[in-house]
């Protein structure tokens, strides 16, 4: 129940049901009660409509993305058992996705062990397992997974196997499973799978495995179901008899290479996870599901989860300076710290003119930043470039920072002090319609400038440097950056900041599930006190997917007083 005092307040209610939305019909029904005992309600219809092709999977119930890079110790990211390094292995900063790093293994007695798993995924009647591999040469016997210290037998592991000694296919992945139902390596091809030949390479590859009580196993090469030379005979039965969770291992020899990107589920994935799989990081999995926008219209987006990909679009970052760019711990999840020397992040410049805005619409930026140094002036946060090319950066030699949304910069004396070692939050917004430019810090409204004109180049945009001033290296913390072609309003400035504790400008659903938002504008653009009138868009009005209604009459009887606002804001009766 929600009691609403006055004429003007704006409600919002946001729900997501725990199994999700069905993609088909949906209904929202809201209910209210005004001051003098009228109760009054509001129904709306929508569907959801699930997206096709590659589908992330649900969380994992354990994965690693090798991105510590020291130490002995490979920390989790799902679930709560590392694995421990030993013998002929190293961090590397090969990675399928350029950033973030893997483990490599020398081919004598490299392992990383997960002690902790060495049981835990036996009797089951699901299972699937993802791995990223890169070999050091091919058409060779060498493993690199296992489940069971089988010695030279493939009771329980993943390989690459020079000839296939069922089918006699050249270069292929063999497989051996153990179930309740299945005597192990005993009966060798029943439990055992080759692949189709030639899939050994020397390129970065994706693996998934799935097993079914009742359907058998699934082997999907780099996002495709794979054509085994000699396919799994066994179809039943729970896992078991693993006594292992072992990387870099498995039978014939060890593996000479690279591992990264390891993932597994107590569950069946499907040929579309699979197909997502093999192009993203399981970093990008935060419960599974389609992707959905805190505040809709995101061109850009790089959440730092242990790579510079852009998370919406193709504008993937690449990492610059003498070192290999650090992830530290961020808003939510990673973020990279940049060392204030020469390191920074350079988009495409394929696609720089996307970040020009010339079209008169407006943008808006947002980050999560830390200073961890402020060691020269102008240091440079994001940005396209000099003059009324935009930017987001340090105001001269201060403590604060400033934005260029195409009208100088804002605030440069005013803004707060941000140099205290803590996250905070920034929303560089240029709003052509309004006539003006607004910098956000931390959720408020800090600072405005006269209406925009921006320039544009021919410059890459960077995060963490000027591309127009070179040597303005950022020099801290920088996390979930996100970009817009409009002017983004304070409620959704609100939204992101979500009174400190943030909210991450995507989220995962679950299956095909969407969230949605109801918004009730009270008294909206209607005297205080006033019968029923014309009802325009409240202030939540323009916002994709969410539905509204303005009630204007808190007090009185007489009248209609509700209408339903489309989602341009324009009013449908």
């Amino acid at each position: 129940a929600v009691d609403v005092s006055r004429s003007g307040d704006i409600v919002t209610i946001s729900h997501t049901p725990d199994d999700g939305l069905a993609a088909e019909a949906n209904t929202a029904i809201v209910s209210f009660k005004e001051s003098n005992g009228n109760e009054r309600s509001s129904e709306w219809s929508f569907d959801v409509k699930a997206a096709a092709g590659a589908k992330p999977p649900s969380a994992p119930d354990n994965g690693w993305i090798f991105s510590d890079q020291a130490g002995e110790t490979a920390a989790p990211i799902f679930g709560n058992e590392a694995g421990t390094l030993s013998g002929g292995v190293e961090w590397s900063t090969e990675d399928p996705f350029g950033s973030g790093g893997s483990v490599s293994f020398n081919g004598n007695d490299g392992t990383v062990v997960m002690e902790d798993l060495a049981t835990a995924y036996n009797d089951l009647a699901n299972f699937s397992l993802s791995i990223w591999i890169k070999a050091n040469s091919t058409g060779i016997d060498r493993g690199f997974w296992e489940a069971v210290d089988s010695g030279g037998q493939d009771a329980w592991g993943l390989r690459y196997d020079a000839t296939g000694a069922t089918a006699g296919g050249s270069s292929v992945i063999k497989l051996g499973i153990t179930t309740s139902e299945s005597g192990g390596d005993t009966n060798r091809g029943g439990d055992q799978q080759e692949s189709r030949e030639d899939v050994q390479t020397t390129e970065w590859q994706n693996l998934v495995m799935t097993w079914e009580d009742g359907e058998g196993f699934n082997l999907y090469i780099d996002g495709e179901l794979d054509e085994p030379t000699s396919a799994m005979v066994t179809t039943g039965g729970t896992t078991a008899m693993m006594d292992r969770f072992v990387l870099g291992d498995g039978a014939k020899a060890y593996w000479d290479g690279y591992i990264d990107e390891v993932a597994v589920w107590s569950s069946t994935l499907t040929a579309d996870n699979a197909a997502w799989l093999s192009k993203n990081s399981i970093a990008k999995l935060g419960g599974g599901g389609a992707k959905v926008e805190a505040v809709p219209g995101l061109i850009a987006y790089w959440p730092f989860d242990g790579d510079l990909d852009d998370a919406v679009g193709d504008s993937h970052g690449e990492g610059m300076g003498s070192d290999d760019i650090v992830y530290d711990t961020g808003m939510f999840g990673q973020g990279i710290d940049l060392d204030g020397i020469d390191q920074f992040i350079e988009t495409p410049v394929d696609n720089e003119e996307m970040f020009d805005f010339q079209d008169g619409t407006g943008f808006s930026i947002s980050a999560w930043y830390r200073v961890d140094g402020f060691t020269k002036g102008w240091q440079a946060l994001i940005a396209k470039g000099e003059g009324n090319r935009w930017r987001v950066h340090r105001a001269r030699s201060q403590n604060n920072l400033t934005g260029n949304g195409g009208s100088g910069d804002v605030g440069p004396d005013t803004n707060p002090d941000i140099n205290d070692g803590e996250i905070h939050h920034l929303v560089l917004v240029s709003d052509p319609d309004g006539g003006e430019v607004r910098l956000y810090s931390d959720g408020e409204l800090v600072s405005t400038g006269g209406a925009p004109n921006i320039e544009s180049n021919a410059n890459p945009m960077m995060i963490g440097e000027n591309p127009d001033a070179r040597g303005r290296t950022w020099d801290g913390l920088i996390d979930d950056v996100g970009i817009w072609d409009r002017p983004i309003t304070w409620e959704e400035v609100a939204l992101i900041y979500n009174g400190g504790e943030g909210t991450p400008l995507v989220s995962q659903g679950s299956g095909d599930s969407a969230p949605y938002s109801v918004g009730l504008n009270f008294g909206a653009d209607a005297p205080a006190g006033s019968e029923a009138g014309t009802m325009d868009a409240g202030a939540s009005a323009g916002l994709p997917g969410i539905a509204q209604s303005n009630w204007n009459s808190l007090y009185g009887s007489a009248g209609s007083s509700d209408a339903v606002v489309a989602n341009d804001g324009s009013y449908s009766g």
